[in-house]
């Protein structure tokens, strides 16, 4: 429900903050973080890159990926060994 909410939210917006976009990917790292079923973390994969592919206008869609991109280069060495399989 809450990502609904979110794909509602971001299709509503012409421009999005690139701190409330840190905001956000900092929540959906963690969300699958916290998803130990890889189920439920594929659906959520799948949901969110659709979602880049449908986000207008495409600046919207740039900069979520683009946050992404950093959320991932910041996040990712502190992933244990044991996540990342």
């Amino acid at each position: 429900r809450a990502l609904r909410s979110l794909e509602l939210w971001l299709s509503m917006q012409d421009e999005v903050s690139a701190k409330d976009l840190r905001k956000i990917w900092k929540g959906l790292f963690f969300s699958f973080w916290h998803s130990d079923k890889q189920q439920v973390q594929q659906e959520l994969a799948e949901r969110l890159s659709n979602l880049v592919c449908t986000l207008e206008p495409p600046q919207v869609a740039l900069s979520f990926w683009e946050s992404f991109l950093d959320t991932m280069a910041r996040e990712w060495s502190a992933i244990d060994r044991l996540r990342l399989d």
